[in-house]
């Protein structure tokens, strides 16, 4: 689903049916004499791409989809400056992380084309000066110097290993075990 700008007044209208029972929905109107019926038409069809108001079957579905449809939440993703392309899934080999468009952050994505730019094709959306951001180099903490600890003064230092000499063709002895048949 693509960025969806809805105007104050769809916000609002949502908002309230989002409040309002099923049954509130298909028996009255709104303040202004529009039936609330013919808002939920308009604005499945605006979020979802449609709405078939001759399919009273359909009507329940329309009706549940947007009282759980999180505005907020689409807000957050119209932000995002990186957007994967619908089904699209990146899987980091090695971990059990996955990331589609529900997912996906724009840190995450900065990251995963930092690791592989040619990614780059599995995203619907991505900034104009995306390859100039990747290459910037991450923010990274500072690492602290490393520091000997002291010994004690009454420790004994300990002795160097040595190796045993060994003439160069000669192996390492291996114990063999013959099979009697």
């Amino acid at each position: 689903m693509g960025a969806i700008n809805l105007t104050s007044e769809e916000t609002a209208i949502m908002r309230e049916l989002q409040e309002l029972s099923v049954e509130t929905i298909l028996k009255k109107r709104d303040s202004g004499g529009t039936p609330y019926l013919a808002h939920v038409f308009r604005l499945h069809k605006k979020i979802f791409g449609q709405a078939c108001s001759a399919c009273p079957n359909k009507l329940p579905t329309y009706i549940n989809k947007l009282k759980k449809y999180n505005m907020d939440e689409q807000k957050k993703t119209q932000a995002q400056k990186y957007r994967l392309k619908k089904g699209k899934v990146i899987h980091i080999l090695g971990t059990k992380n996955m990331y589609s468009e529900h997912n996906m952050t724009d840190e995450v994505a900065i990251e995963l084309l930092r690791e592989n730019p040619n990614r780059a094709v599995l995203f619907a959306q991505l900034p104009e000066n995306w390859e100039t951001e990747i290459a910037k180099p991450k923010d990274e903490k500072p690492k602290p110097e490393k520091t000997e600890i002291a010994k004690p003064k009454d420790e004994k230092p300990k002795p160097e290993k040595t190796e045993i000499a060994r003439p160069k063709d000669e192996k390492p002895a291996t114990k063999t075990k013959e099979i009697k048949k």
